[in-house]
């Protein structure tokens, strides 16, 4: 069970620096 929540857990920070990149990326 802990395992598949740092899995979540996991994909939901990768989206999210993902999407933070693409923000700064077209700030720029």
């Amino acid at each position: 069970m802990i395992h598949k929540l740092k899995g979540v857990a996991g994909n939901l920070g990768a989206e999210a620096l993902q999407r933070a990149c693409a923000c700064l990326g077209s700030q720029r």
